[in-house]
């Protein structure tokens, strides 16, 4: 029964630890909007996402916007040295790719992009700023994830 107890609470404490180990996405500037739920592929339970080259990452999160929006640009940089380097995003509107546009103040929805990470990105640590911003080009949302291009 001792044995049993002592297991237990080993696993709570791997789990404790494995938790407190996930990414740090924070919030870069979102002005008229705020987002949650956020999930990254290859972001479980580590210090920061891993980029595979030649291989498509999936971001997906909640928003919020404080005001009516007509449309929806997705925006997205890789930040190496503070210096900010453009991702090609080929489905930037994203009033054609999942959302259904105009955007209504204070109702939540639900936003998902995949981006190709290629082959010829170098591998380094950057910050990768993922923006939405509004026909104003003010940020819905503006998220800053930590990663590893590998």
């Amino acid at each position: 029964m001792e044995e049993f107890g002592c297991v237990r609470i080993l696993v709570l404490l791997i789990s404790a630890i494995t938790l407190g180990s996930c990414v740090n996405i924070e919030d870069c500037g979102s002005k008229i909007g705020n987002f949650s739920n956020v999930a990254v592929t290859n972001c479980d339970h580590s210090p920061v996402c891993i980029l595979r080259r030649n291989t498509n990452v999936t971001i997906q999160f909640d928003f919020t916007p404080h005001t009516n929006i007509q449309k929806v640009k997705s925006v997205v940089h890789g930040i190496e040295m503070g210096i900010p380097i453009p991702f090609p995003f080929p489905d930037a509107d994203a009033c054609s790719h999942g959302l259904n546009c105009p955007l209504f103040k204070g109702k939540t929805y639900s936003y998902r992009a995949t981006l190709q990470v290629l082959k010829k990105y170098p591998r380094v640590r950057v910050q990768v700023k993922w923006e939405l911003k509004n026909e104003d080009k003010r940020d819905i949302a503006c998220l800053l994830i930590p990663a590893q291009i590998k």
